[in-house]
């Protein structure tokens, strides 16, 4: 059984990838991004992104192409991963 600080992390990343990306409540972001973040691959050729406000752009840009993000229970580990699509 997971501990209570495992529950309290994975409850954030639930929130992050449903409320943040696809529901596009952008203003989440502040609120649920450790502030030593760091995105890599969200737009091909860009560069990290870093910052709530560079992630609010990410996120509108995700949201204008009509993305989604998946969010999946690894059955072996019991491990969330998340793909993302556009």
């Amino acid at each position: 059984m997971p501990s209570a600080e495992e529950a309290r992390k994975k409850e954030i990343i639930r929130r992050w990838f449903e409320d943040v990306w696809n529901h596009r409540h952008a203003d989440l972001i502040a609120e649920l991004r450790a502030p030593d973040a760091v995105a890599s691959g969200l737009a091909e050729g860009q560069a990290d992104v870093r910052g709530d406000s560079l992630f609010k752009r990410a996120a509108g840009v995700f949201a204008r192409r009509g993305g989604h993000a998946r969010l999946r229970r690894s059955r072996r580990r019991d491990r969330l991963t998340a793909r993302m699509y556009t």
